[in-house]
Formats: structure tokens, sequence, C-alpha cells
């Protein structure tokens, strides 16, 4: 549920910011019994081509650049009956929009990080939660999590882990990024929304396939085995398989969002 905190804003304004119009506000829809997952607040704002910004409370706010929307559309963010660790769940609408040009969320961080931990920008797909590239800013003694977002989804913040996942077996998931082997190995991994890491031994003879899914982004991510590039084969929505050689050694491959100009030493 969102914390005492937050159902205790009263204002919810709507800053609607465009070449043309200058600033707006509107008022708040709150339903009078929200269950779990309906929208508790609700602020809605229309934002065109000029680009402009939405607010909900002091806990969200996204800012539309130019250019971000071919025409003026109605766009809506609601807070949901439920939170994370860190905040509110928040729901933008149209459900899907995506956007020409990256849009800024910023959320605000309601909840204390553990050591050896951070507070991401997430999205929801299904039951599990997306982490992005994120910021954490300190304005006037709060903290907010701020990410660039290319579509509308379910938003709020997230914990993730900084250490990296030890342990043997053949099925293993790191900040919502899933590894799965085709035999079992020893594995320490890593994983985040830029960078993908993996160290192996396989137990049995004979090569071992990784296969790594729900990775963070739309693609675009570059492969590397034992400090070179190798061709890495797509195998599903944002799922990648490597094939690492010989057993009985040690080998490291990785995923990162920028390729390489240099061999890098594993």
């Amino acid at each position: 549920m969102p914390t005492a905190r937050s159902l205790m804003r009263k204002a919810v304004c709507v800053c609607v910011v465009t070449a043309m119009t200058g600033a707006g506000c509107t008022g708040r829809d709150r339903p009078s019994a929200p269950s779990a997952g309906s929208p508790d607040e609700i602020a809605r704002a229309e934002i065109g081509p000029q680009g402009g910004k939405i607010d909900l409370g002091d806990d969200v706010s996204l800012e539309i650049p130019a250019g971000a929307l071919a025409q003026r559309s109605q766009i809506a963010v609601s807070r949901l009956a439920e939170a994370t660790d860190l905040s509110s769940v928040f729901r933008f609408e149209p459900e899907g929009m995506r956007f020409a040009a990256p849009a800024r969320l910023s959320i605000r961080v309601d909840g204390e990080v553990p050591p050896l931990k951070a507070a991401r920008v997430g999205w929801r797909t299904g039951t599990r939660w997306v982490a992005l590239a994120t910021d954490i800013a300190d304005i006037d003694g709060e903290r907010w999590a701020r990410a660039s977002i290319s579509h509308f989804s379910d938003f709020g913040a997230v914990v993730r882990d900084l250490m990296p996942l030890q342990g043997r077996g053949t099925h293993f998931e790191r900040n919502g990024i899933g590894l799965d082997l085709d035999a079992e190995a020893d594995v320490v991994f890593s994983g985040d929304e830029l960078f993908v890491k993996v160290a192996t031994r396989s137990i049995q003879a004979g090569p071992l396939t990784a296969t790594l899914s729900a990775l963070p982004g739309n693609g675009g991510w570059f492969a590397y085995l034992d400090g070179h590039e190798v061709a890495a084969a797509a195998v599903g929505d944002n799922a990648i398989a490597v094939t690492v050689p010989e057993a009985d050694k040690v080998h490291v491959f990785w995923l990162q969002k920028i390729r390489s100009t240099i061999k890098i030493n594993s």
C-alpha cells in the first residue's frame, strides 16, 4: 500500500508547459474506494508536440521534450493502491504510448536503501520489474530517482543488488535478469541495466550454452567472451545465448551497451 506520507498529500497539480500556452493546473480525481491495482490518485494533462510536464503531488514528475509527440495527446498518471520498497507505483497512460525522443521521469525515493544495494527507476512487465539507467539527486533534502523512458507503463523506484550472485546450478536470477545454463556450473553473476557479467566453470565436459533473458532495454547489447567480442544468438525477446568453450576452466563473458574498441582482458 502507499505510504501514509504519500496519502496525506492533498494537492495534485498538473503543470503543462508549451511554447503556445505557458503553464496550467488541473485538479485531482480520487476514487472513493480503490482496490488493489486501481488508481488511488490521478492527474491528467493534454501535451502536444511542443512538449510539457505532468506531476502527481510531490512524488512523481514527467517531462516530455519538444518533438517527442507527433500530436496533442491526453496524458494521465495515477498512483496505484500498491507500492514497491521505495515508492508508490505510478501508472502512465495511454498504455503503450511511445516517444520519438526520451522523456524524463523523476520519482521521489520514500524508503531506506539497504547497504550494497541501489535505488533505480523501474518499469513493470508482468510480475517483473526492469531497472533503468538511473541517477539519484538530492533536492531540498529529499532523494529523487531520475531516468529516461521511451514508453508508458507502470513505474516505481526499486531496489537493485550491487554485489554479484555466486553459486552452483543451472538457473540464476539477478536484478530481474535470468541466466539459464544447459549443464551445471559454478557461476558468479552480476547484471544491471547497462552491464551483465558472468564467470563460469563447467562441471562436466564439453561446451556450455548460457542464455540470458529478460535483458533491460530493446536489444543493442554487445557480447564479449574472455576479452573478445563474439556473436551472440538472439533467442527471443530480450534474450541472448552465448556458447562457452571447453569445460574445467573459468570463462568470463559479458554484455554491454557500448562496443569496446580495445581488447579487454578477462
